[in-house]
């Protein structure tokens, strides 16, 4: 085995959610390529390390008051957080949804997700960002959205707001890798003139090797709604 497919395996398990499982090989084979090739994947790998996003608020979890669960997800004691997403009331952002990430590598690639779509003008992609949770050992554990009152997921008559929607997210240069139209919210459209379309659930997003995998996405979420 090539010592750079090693040094690419290695990276693969530190960086998990930058890359899907699928993709693995593909990238271990492309890691044990040319030079430059080599060097280009790499930085492309090290994109997502180092989170930092210092111009977002930080809130204490044992200062947000929980009122309803939204969705949970069960990996080790029924009576822990795990994955979980909460209609809650924090002050100085009033009701909020707040998502808990027990896993440290995919709370990284999500709020890496964020920070990008804040960069994309013009697009609601997704709900606001609007503040970063940690524990008491300041360890981060999870993030505030606005408040998704209303939402609904998507229907046939909507498949055209979800795709330019995911369009928009691909200007991020990130694909999503769990486009099942769970994933995509419609808005009260009584409310809202403009797309109705919202994008959550970005632990899996992740910078792809070929740039064919954008097309491919749009192909997929297509044949989703096509079947619902």
């Amino acid at each position: 085995m090539h010592i750079q497919t090693v040094i690419g395996m290695i990276l693969l398990g530190l960086l998990g959610p930058i890359w899907s499982p699928e993709q693995s090989l593909v990238v271990g084979r492309t890691l044990s390529g040319t030079k430059s090739t080599r060097a280009r994947e790499v930085r492309s790998l090290l994109s997502g390390l180092g989170v930092n996003w210092n111009s977002k608020p930080q809130v204490e979890k044992n200062k947000i008051v929980k009122q309803e669960v939204i969705s949970k997800e069960y990996h080790g004691r029924l009576d822990s957080d795990d994955i979980s997403v909460w209609k809650a009331s924090v002050a100085g952002f009033g009701e909020v949804w707040l998502k808990y990430q027990n896993s440290p590598r995919y709370l990284n690639a999500e709020i890496r997700a964020y920070q990008e779509i804040e960069k994309i003008e013009g697009n609601p992609i997704g709900p606001e960002f609007k503040a970063i949770v940690i524990d008491e050992n300041g360890r981060r554990v999870g993030f505030l959205i606005e408040l998704l009152d209303g939402v609904s997921k998507p229907t046939k008559d909507d498949k055209d707001n979800c795709v330019e929607t995911l369009k928009a997210f691909h200007k991020t240069g990130l694909i999503h890798s769990d486009v099942n139209l769970g994933n995509f919210l419609i808005k009260d459209r009584s409310l809202v003139k403009d797309r109705s379309c919202y994008i959550i659930d970005f632990q899996y997003a992740h910078r792809p090797i070929d740039p064919e995998a954008f097309g491919q996405e749009i192909i997929k979420f297509e044949n989703n709604i096509d079947a619902a």
